[in-house]
């Protein structure tokens, strides 16, 4: 009957949508394994540090933060900017604010502060990291341990470190776009404006899609201002293999390289950056 027509159909579509993520996994392996070899050891020695802003998908991050590790970088671990950073009420204003040990203000200008204080540690401008500490007690902040390297095993101590913590500046790349739960323009940009006024070579990266207006939706605007655009490089494809690439690549060239952005959307000027010469 039509009833078991349907039941028929219905377990058609499981078995093969399960056949589907067999095979989706596999050609994730099979992808992983000609993408570590690479770009292994590129970035031996380079000091990084991620940040994030929660609510982009969480898998290219994982998968940036794994490479790095895998092309040897020094990683200080990812800095996670939380929800409770848009202030939705006084409360967390006046938190953020006690977190900061400053009188509170309006939410703009407090939060504001806080991103100062997030670029001078990030950026390695101070080395007092006590108030970074206090922003993720409060909640403000998740700081991520950094990815074990392939060849390393690493263990969870107490909790993890509070900040950067390295004998040279670290290069910094920042993690927004779609999904992401606090406004770009109200944080992950003016925080990629603070940490370009601090160091060079800072890098800002996004995934998308090819879907109308999935893709740029961070990188976009910091390639349309012309103040950010020749000292803050781009890459607006982070779900790719290509776009993991050009990471490791412009975290390779000296900071003081001229910026360049990277891609597939309309802004890009080519898909990976020139390769470094060989020392």
């Amino acid at each position: 009957n039509r009833q078991d027509d349907l039941e028929g159909k219905n377990k058609n579509v499981s078995r093969e949508n399960a056949a589907l993520k067999k095979v989706n996994a596999a050609l994730s392996k099979v992808q992983q394994e000609a993408e570590d070899p690479l770009l292994a050891g590129d970035l031996a020695g380079v000091p990084v540090v991620l940040v994030g802003i929660r609510g982009i998908e969480q898998g290219p991050a994982d998968t940036l933060r794994r490479q790095l590790a895998n092309a040897g970088a020094q990683s200080q671990g990812t800095i996670w900017l939380t929800r409770k950073l848009r202030l939705d009420s006084q409360g967390d204003v006046q938190a953020l604010a006690a977190a900061l040990g400053i009188a509170s203000g309006n939410a703009a200008d407090t939060r504001s502060q806080a991103l100062s204080v997030m670029a001078d540690v990030i950026g390695g401008r101070v080395s007092d990291t006590s108030r970074l500490a206090a922003l993720r007690d409060a909640g403000f902040v998740e700081i991520e341990s950094p990815a074990a390297s392939p060849a390393t095993t690493t263990t969870t101590g107490a909790g993890p470190s509070t900040a950067p913590a390295s004998a040279s500046t670290p290069r910094v790349v920042v993690m927004s776009g779609a999904g992401a739960e606090l406004s770009d323009d109200e944080v992950a940009i003016p925080l990629v404006r603070a940490l370009a006024g601090i160091e060079p070579g800072v890098v800002a990266v996004e995934a998308g899609t090819d879907q109308p207006g999935g893709r740029e939706v961070f990188v976009g605007p910091l390639r349309r201002d012309r103040q950010l655009t020749p000292t803050v490089s781009t890459v607006d494809d982070l779900e790719a293999f290509a776009g993991r690439a050009a990471v490791v690549m412009l975290l390779r060239q000296p900071a003081t390289t001229p910026a360049g952005h990277f891609g597939v959307g309309p802004q890009a000027q080519r898909e990976l950056p020139p390769p470094a010469p060989e020392p």
